[in-house]
């Protein structure tokens, strides 16, 4: 069992990856087309192999190997199934709406770490993750379900999946190389695709195209050290909870930006999981 002030930290990682990647979704709905996914995702993948690289080549030779290879390719193709369902899911759905769906991974997460790393899961951290669940329900509501948030579904189970096998990494391979080799391997495949979907652009279009690319690469790069070090620092089903972060950035970001309307449902619905939040760190402070 992991420490309290690594829940803590872990907790605190997990916010502010959330942040980011609240960031790269802004960016996404603002400058995303429909017609360059794959171009989109190409160019993100290129864009954080240039960014990690330095970091990744200045470790010695032995921290640069790989160290479990399956991972790092089961981790690239969910990464490359999530990243195509996000951007299709922010651009036919507000930001605080698609993110009410991707935040369904949290619970997802809870049930997987007991099932499938046999994490202790404790009765506190099952009804944290309900009572953050029910607000998700509560902001989403019955006349917000339509075909894409199926696919919104789809990235909630993907993140789940990403995020639980940096369990299965070992200890040793450090935030640089994880990201450098999950990316390398998603690589082959986002360039067939991109090869294969091309679409010409004009020079303004691909400006924004590329600095789309690029900042989405910052952003993603930061979330991805994030969930490495949290996961390192706590058990997946206690840090988790503080994934529902990401919600509140949407709807604040959703609003000032995209002029998203934050009804009454969204609000009760944001304030019920920010309360798991709160007496998960709580709870941790106390042990």
């Amino acid at each position: 069992m992991k420490c309290a002030s690594g829940l803590l930290m872990a907790m605190a990682l997990l916010v502010l990856g959330n942040l980011f990647a609240t960031l790269t979704d802004v960016v996404v709905k603002a400058l995303g087309n429909e017609n360059t996914v794959f171009q989109y995702l190409w160019l993100r993948q290129v864009a954080t192999l240039m960014l990690v690289f330095p970091f990744w080549w200045s470790q010695g030779p032995a921290q640069r190997r790989p160290g479990a290879l399956k991972i790092h390719l089961m981790r690239a193709h969910l990464g490359i199934i999530g990243a195509s369902c996000t951007l299709f899911a922010l651009l036919h759905l507000s930001l605080a709406t698609a993110n009410v769906i991707f935040y369904a991974a949290p619970l997802l997460t809870v049930l997987a770490a007991f099932l499938w790393l046999k994490e202790e899961v404790r009765r506190q951290r099952i009804i944290n993750a309900v009572i953050g669940f029910i607000g998700v329900m509560i902001a989403l509501r019955p006349d917000q379900l339509q075909w894409a948030a199926l696919v919104a579904f789809v990235v909630a189970m993907t993140i789940t999946g990403f995020n639980l096998l940096v369990v299965k990494l070992p200890k040793t391979i450090s935030v640089a190389s994880v990201m450098m080799w999950t990316n390398l391997c998603a690589l082959p495949v986002t360039s067939l695709l991109a090869m294969s979907t091309w679409q010409p652009m004009g020079g303004q279009q691909f400006q924004e195209l590329l600095i789309l690319g690029i900042c989405a690469a910052i952003t993603v790069g930061i979330y991805q050290g994030c969930v490495v070090l949290a996961f390192r620092q706590a058990d997946a089903s206690a840090a988790v909870i503080a994934e529902y972060s990401g919600l509140i950035f949407a709807a604040v970001f959703g609003y000032y930006l995209f002029n998203e309307s934050l009804d009454m449902y969204t609000t009760i619905g944001i304030l019920l999981i920010i309360l798991p939040i709160v007496l998960q760190g709580w709870q941790g402070k106390r042990q």
